[in-house]
């Protein structure tokens, strides 16, 4: 605690602490250079390999899990939906969809006793280009089915045909609905051949 201590007060003495907190675009002005210090990137380095190996002997999941994190923060495209679906999974996947929402439609006090609110009805997006930004609540459980199926259209049979906004957007909207639909089969007034 005293080295931590006495490094601080050295610390706030010198000029390089306000450029810790420099953005690349400040620090292209001020040097030149938009990537940190060498030795700011190498302590960077070196510190989060010591958390790394520090924190447990499981370090294959761990490693597997830096790499996912790897992955998933360079190329999130790839990992939003299965991009490699065949048309029937996406048809399978349209049918259920249709059939959930057939469901709820049928057994509307399920539907409200699992989610403790009534369904909300949408008001119409005048003149919107774009799908308005999707709120994962309960209460929206009909609204995000119905987003689902304008998604999912007859003409969709990869999702290459969707941007990588909607399919971020599906993904959402899909695990949304999943957390409703578990909330719904573990009641007590849902039949076997329902769940």
């Amino acid at each position: 605690g005293g080295l931590i201590f006495l490094l601080r007060r050295y610390w706030s003495g010198t000029k390089k602490r306000a450029r810790i907190h420099l953005t690349p675009a400040e620090r292209e002005k001020k040097d030149g250079k938009k990537k940190p210090p060498f030795w700011t990137r190498i302590a960077l380095i070196l510190s989060a390999i010591g958390v790394a190996f520090s924190h447990g002997a499981n370090d294959g999941q761990k490693g597997i899990g830096l790499v996912m994190l790897v992955l998933i923060g360079v190329a999130p495209a790839g990992f939003v939906v299965n991009m490699n679906a065949t048309g029937y999974e996406i048809t399978r996947t349209r049918d259920a969809i249709n059939n959930v929402e057939a469901y709820f439609e049928q057994h509307p006090a399920l539907l409200k006793q699992a989610t403790g609110a009534d369904q909300l009805v949408p008001a119409p997006e005048a003149g919107a280009t774009q799908p308005a930004e999707f709120h994962c609540h309960p209460s929206n459980t009909i609204n995000a089915l119905n987003r689902l199926k304008g998604m999912l259209t007859t003409d969709v049979e990869s999702y290459d045909k969707l941007s990588l906004d909607q399919r971020s957007q599906m993904r959402r909207i899909m695990l949304c609905v999943s957390d409703t639909i578990d909330k719904v089969v573990k009641m007590p007034g849902v039949s076997a051949d329902d769940q």
